[in-house]
């Protein structure tokens, strides 16, 4: 009960998290699986670097997902044409195979904050590319990924 009411928290808390929505977009994933060739891709501007920003990626999957996490890999082009890359891994299911997020029927929404309050050097125009980096040249039940920017709320 105590890590029920703890996920449910977390919920609340990303979801105060989040002041002004910038940026939202939802990119379905293939029926037939996700391949490690297949890049999803996130175009942004951000303007203000006197504001910190919150980024937050909404993992939609099937309840029948196999695995507790998500491995993904991540590369930001920045307006100086500048890159940065990260492997992070989504955590989807709790170990004791509870969802960290909604579901519906079959189908589960995972909201993760992959960034918190971060500020920005250069305004202009951002790109986020993600691809999946399993161990497996395909992976399925993943349905989309929703990429949200948001202004994060002065405390």
């Amino acid at each position: 009960m105590k890590y029920i009411l703890g996920i449910a928290s977390l919920i609340f808390l990303l979801g105060s998290c989040q002041g002004d929505l910038l940026y939202k977009k939802q990119l379905a994933i293939a029926e037939k699986g996700w391949s490690k060739e297949d890049t999803l891709h996130y175009d942004f501007e951000l303007n203000d670097t006197t504001a910190r920003y919150n980024m937050t990626l909404e993992v939609e999957a099937l309840s029948a997902f196999r695995y507790q996490n998500l491995y993904v890999s991540m590369r930001t082009l920045f307006p100086d044409g500048s890159t940065g890359d990260d492997i992070v891994s989504l955590e989807m299911v709790s170990p004791s195979g509870i969802w960290n997020g909604k579901c519906n029927g079959e189908v589960c929404t995972v909201p993760i904050l992959i960034q918190e309050n971060i500020g920005i050097k250069k305004a202009g125009k951002y790109q986020l590319n993600i691809t999946q980096y399993s161990r497996q040249d395909t992976i399925r039940g993943v349905k989309s990924l929703t990429l949200a920017v948001s202004r994060a709320k002065e405390s």
